[in-house]
């Protein structure tokens, strides 16, 4: 909802605008997800119940669901116990609750060195990224970050008033564009061939070219 509400400001619309777009595009959502479930459940049954699934279809954040359940219902007092492995993920979370009060208590002692302006749920949420699969974006976000609210804010103001905003709207638009481009490329099942080695050819299609071309830009 957060992220609506910043596009709505880009954009110029108002809260309350915004929500009720957000609240019709929820019920709408449902009707369309609950269909479509249905749809791809009768379907593709046998690929969503096996292990490594297709290049489309995996049932993979369905079963993390499943898995979660199971972990955090019928194995957590083998898992998340105070001697247990994973002992120190409800430990966690009762760090991260505590976590933003040494700011909240800075700034109230010096109100001046600018303690209020850090985000702690922000900090944390990207910084959980670092131990996952490929996180070579996650510096880059902070790069954009400082350069677009600290540099261009402070030395570049009216730059940063007329076009930051744009700039980002435009910026989430494309890398939407692309992505759906990328899935119309598999949908329409494009290919091409390229040569692998002497003596022998191989054939990838249009998506993955795509798709190994924006992770290589990304990094």
């Amino acid at each position: 909802m957060l992220n609506d509400l910043k596009l709505a400001y880009y954009v110029k619309l108002s809260p309350r605008s915004t929500f009720v777009s957000q609240i019709i595009g929820t019920i709408v959502g449902c009707i369309f997800n609950y269909i479509m479930m249905n749809s791809i459940i009768d379907n593709q049954a046998p690929i969503l119940k096996s292990i490594e699934g297709t290049a489309v279809w995996s049932g993979q954040s369905v079963q993390s669901y499943n898995t979660q359940g199971i972990a955090w219902g019928a194995l957590a007092k083998y898992m998340f116990s105070a001697t247990d492995r994973y002992q120190f993920v409800p430990i966690a979370l009762a760090i991260g609750l505590f976590t933003p009060l040494p700011f909240y208590f800075a700034h109230r002692m010096f109100p001046g060195w600018g303690f209020d302006l850090v985000n702690i749920p922000l900090l944390v949420w990207h910084t959980g990224w670092l131990v996952v699969g490929i996180n070579s974006s996650v510096g880059s976000f902070f790069v954009v970050a400082f350069i677009s609210q600290w540099w261009v804010r402070k030395y570049h103001p009216v730059l940063f008033t007329k076009y930051n905003y744009l700039l980002a709207a435009g910026m989430i638009g494309g890398r939407r564009s692309w992505c759906f481009c990328c899935l119309l490329q598999h949908k329409m099942g494009l290919g091409m061939r390229i040569l692998s080695r002497p003596g022998g050819e191989t054939t990838i299609t249009m998506r993955t070219a795509i798709l190994k071309t924006l992770t290589i830009a990304s990094v």
